[in-house]
């Protein structure tokens, strides 16, 4: 959804709530699947983290119902990030490697990149420092021989803070600059937010405070328009709507597929 990379989420889960309604009217389950995920992104997004988790369950178990691949791999390493986020390292791994193998039986660079990312970060996390880079390396290569922008702002980002927690902080600003010149780009505002934050670290720890201070003003506008109050307030008034559209949706399913009772 281009509207995610803008920060719009109000008018990404609108636009969810429309496509939910076709879906359903019609049982189509691989859009209800992708439909469920796109909402567990956006609230991902917002930092609803218990309300993405709901939403990606369903989309897994939709994907599952299809032994949709592609649809698997996808929830599975969106709720690893959520256990990684909770702390659970080990469900996190479990999840983000089921994905990372659907993705390379696939051949899906663009699932591939998400992967090695996100079992980079999660090693990084664990300051097993030379396998974080075993992963998040490849997936910077792969982002490049793709030209995949967006895949690859993601593990340039991780690579900065892991430069960062080596204490490598020039190559952190190098990782970061670059990352802040692909998200800028394509508009990534998530993506420039992180960019932004990890940049004022690195300068911040290399004692050069007149840097630090340009990108932090940076970050916070940024965060600003991503977390305002306003568009939170939207955003929980859209999913109420959702929500009752969507139950009276499955109900009119349920009826129409009930066999109807003949009359004496």
């Amino acid at each position: 959804m281009a509207y995610d990379y803008l920060g719009n989420y109000s008018k990404s889960l609108e636009y969810c709530i429309e496509a939910y309604r076709m879906f359903a009217s019609v049982n189509c389950k691989i859009g209800m699947m992708n439909t469920n995920n796109s909402l567990g992104v956006l609230n991902y997004y917002q930092e609803n983290y218990d309300q993405a988790m709901t939403y990606y369950k369903k989309s897994l178990v939709l994907a599952e119902e299809l032994e949709n691949l592609d649809g698997i791999s996808m929830a599975a390493c969106n709720m690893g990030e959520l256990f990684a986020i909770d702390g659970d390292l080990e469900k996190a791994l479990t999840y983000y490697e089921r994905g990372l193998k659907i993705d390379q039986e696939l051949e899906n660079p663009g699932g591939e990149i998400i992967s090695l990312n996100n079992i980079g970060e999660l090693y990084a996390k664990m300051k097993e420092y030379t396998t974080a880079e075993d992963y998040l390396q490849p997936a910077i290569v792969i982002g490049e021989e793709e030209a995949d922008l967006w895949g690859l702002s993601n593990p340039l980002i991780a690579m900065g803070n892991l430069r960062i927690a080596q204490r490598k902080y020039p190559e952190a600003v190098s990782c970061f600059q670059r990352s802040i010149a692909i998200t800028e780009q394509i508009s990534a505002l998530f993506e420039l937010n992180k960019s932004y934050k990890g940049i004022t670290t690195a300068y911040e720890s290399m004692g050069d405070y007149q840097s630090a201070l340009v990108y932090f003003k940076n970050h916070i506008e940024a965060r600003d328009s991503l977390f305002s109050k306003d568009k939170n307030v939207i955003l929980y008034d859209m999913k109420i709507k959702y929500d009752t559209e969507r139950k009276d949706d499955e109900i009119k399913v349920l009826n129409q597929s009930r066999p109807k009772r003949k009359r004496d």
